[in-house]
């Protein structure tokens, strides 16, 4: 009954046999749906199940009333409301349950999104570009002024894959560390992590702008990355291996002539252990090798230990190389 009433309602909005009173309720309706905010993750299971029910009690309780033949459209329409904020809630907990590495931004406020060791997450935007988190990421995002004269979040440090959804009138803008990156519509990957003594910016597609303050390092094409140096504030382009580049995206990582304190931040990334030395040989020693993320921390030490002929131990959370 409810179905055939909701149908019927929406027929006649759309076939423009609704009356100029009805059209109003439902345009008046649409309005206050806009208006509604995303409800948050975070609210229990039973909260929802209980708005859930509070909801859907408006529909099993009514009955229709009817003069002659003339159906209370008003009436109707509520019923239609009820029923479509039913199913949204539906729909809503069904996708937090199926996606639920992936955050849409909807709230007007600040917002900070994060990941622990071993963790990737995907942040959906409200101008729907899309940004992979890597492991011990944070970023953050100003949703009241997002997509108003611009598009610009902070990463605040860590690593992150944007694909940006292109907006000729909006610039997407990333603030990180240093450096301001800037583009129309374009994927490309930051690297910023504190433990690491360079910023990277490399470019999938598109045409990618990297600043510092007002100082232009350079526009990168696809292929291209920028290497900014945090000591010496010196920049460098160059080329990328675009196939392993982004490859921690699905788990791997692929070092290449790595040093020690690289290899240390992937280690930490992925398996939440530090490893150390305070052997100034070891710590100037380089690595190359790929990482998948299915390998046990033991197995992999002891391919790390075997490349220069060192030694490991545990020490809790410590990992000392010698």
């Amino acid at each position: 009954m409810k179905t055939r009433i909701f149908n019927l309602l929406i027929q006649r909005y759309r076939d423009g046999s609704a009356t100029t009173d009805e059209r109003q309720l439902v345009d008046r309706w649409y309005e206050q749906l806009d208006r509604e905010q995303l409800p948050e993750k975070s609210i229990s299971e039973n909260l929802q199940h209980r708005i859930y029910g509070e909801i859907c009690s408006h529909i099993d309780g009514a009955t229709v009333r009817q003069v002659g033949s003339m159906i209370s459209w008003k009436f109707v329409i509520s019923i239609a409301a009820s029923l479509f904020i039913c199913l949204g809630a539906m729909w809503w907990m069904t996708a937090q349950d199926q996606i639920p590495s992936q955050h849409m931004v909807a709230d007007p406020e600040i917002r900070v999104f994060e990941t622990i060791a071993g963790e990737r997450k995907q942040v959906i935007l409200p101008d729907s570009s899309v940004i992979t988190l890597n492991s011990m990421t944070r970023l953050k995002l100003d949703v009241a002024s997002f997509n108003k004269t611009n598009r610009q979040v902070e990463l605040s440090y860590g690593e992150a894959f944007f694909e940006v959804r292109r907006d000729t009138v909006r610039p997407f803008m990333v603030t990180s560390g240093a450096l301001q990156t800037q583009v129309l519509g374009t994927s490309f990957t930051i690297r910023s992590y504190k433990d690491l003594p360079e910023q990277t910016v490399a470019v999938f597609s598109g045409r990618v702008q990297v600043k510092r303050n007002d100082q232009m390092l350079g526009i990168l094409i696809k292929g291209q990355q920028i290497r900014y140096d945090k000591s010496n504030e010196n920049s460098t382009t160059e080329t990328f291996d675009l196939e392993n580049r982004n490859a921690w995206i699905t788990g791997k990582t692929y070092l290449n002539k790595a040093s020690f304190e690289e290899l240390a931040l992937t280690i930490r990334n992925n398996y939440g252990v530090t490893l150390q030395t305070t052997n100034t040989r070891i710590a100037d020693q380089e690595y190359t090798l790929s990482i998948q993320k299915q390998i046990s921390l033991d197995d992999l030490l002891q391919v790390i230990t075997t490349v220069h002929h060192n030694k490991f131990r545990k020490e809790g959370d410590v990992v000392m190389i010698y």
